[in-house]
């Protein structure tokens, strides 16, 4: 068995969805919807990596 790091909350979501099957999966297939789910997860990435770097901001002497 290969063991792979997945870094792209995309990809680890597109993974657990192969995963598990389309029947448990947590986003949509295809289409709209699915494109809304990804918007929702790279925004809230975003706010996540700004959040933490300004934490590390507030830290530096």
């Amino acid at each position: 068995m290969t063991t792979r790091c997945w870094v792209d909350s995309a990809a680890i979501i597109d993974h657990l969805d192969e995963m598990h099957g389309r029947a448990r999966a947590m986003t949509p297939a295809e289409g709209a919807d699915r494109r809304a789910v990804l918007r929702v997860v790279a925004l809230m990435m975003g706010a996540c990596d700004k959040l933490l770097a300004a934490a590390y901001e507030q830290r530096t002497p």
